[in-house]
């Protein structure tokens, strides 16, 4: 068959390229999925050596609502799909000074966590967790979903959903800068800024809004059972 007889190709494998092409696929369009590697996946490939996996990119799922659909998009769930293993403590920190610090799932440990650094920071986090949190129920009205191919995208995210103008200081500033609202203990911003590995930016270039995985991980933080590629193998 050549590329005339299909509908749809989609070029790259990843977790993007396998859920767009599956769900064109079950609304009846005939779909080539093209990937230059040997292995499904994009950054969710994971490889085994030794009789060991080992993930090449990402290494945790959080904020599932979004997969969550495409899988509901297949007539099926997540859940069905891929065992998730829950992960509590969702991350442990050693500190510059040897001090280590486990986050919790709950909001209320995470409290407790950061108030043995500081206890002012730590009530601080209830007024962090809430914004992050009103954020976050805002963006689920479309804003993950959206194409952001240019500053053009955000304005219509925006136009669609007016709310989210509430929370500019996220699309304006760093992520250095969304914390310091927040927290002044050094011990605490270096705590709440080990999410900015993930963009592979320092916290002071990294965007604001990712802030919210600070918040994010509180509802939820699963490893899939044989690796990250079971997503993508999941959903071919």
């Amino acid at each position: 068959m050549g590329m005339a007889d299909y509908d749809v190709v989609v070029i790259g494998a990843g977790c993007g390229g396998v859920s767009a092409g599956a769900v064109l696929a079950a609304q009846g369009r005939k779909v080539l999925v093209l990937e230059q590697s040997d292995l499904v996946g994009g950054c969710c490939s994971t490889f085994e050596r030794e009789g060991f996996r080992f993930d090449l990119g990402a290494s945790i799922v959080e904020v599932i609502s979004s997969i969550e659909d495409a899988f509901r998009r297949l007539g099926t769930t997540f859940q069905q799909e891929v065992e998730l293993v829950p992960c509590d403590p969702v991350y442990s920190c050693v500190l510059r000074d040897g001090t280590q610090v486990n986050i919790p799932r709950s909001l209320e440990g995470t409290v407790e966590a950061l108030s043995r650094l500081s206890e002012a920071d730590g009530r601080n986090y209830q007024d962090f967790a809430r914004r992050m949190g009103g954020f976050l129920a805002e963006t689920r009205k479309g804003f993950f979903t959206s194409p952001m191919n240019g500053f053009g995208d955000l304005l219509r995210v925006f136009a669609r959903t007016p709310a989210l103008l509430k929370y500019r200081e996220l699309f304006t500033g760093s992520y250095q800068g969304v914390l310091g609202r927040y927290f002044k203990d050094s011990r605490v911003l270096e705590t709440m800024s080990f999410q900015t590995w993930y963009v592979g930016l320092p916290p002071e270039l990294a965007p604001g809004v990712f802030s919210i995985l600070g918040y994010s991980e509180h509802e939820g933080v699963w490893y899939p059972r044989g690796g990250m590629v079971s997503i993508p193998e999941a959903l071919a």
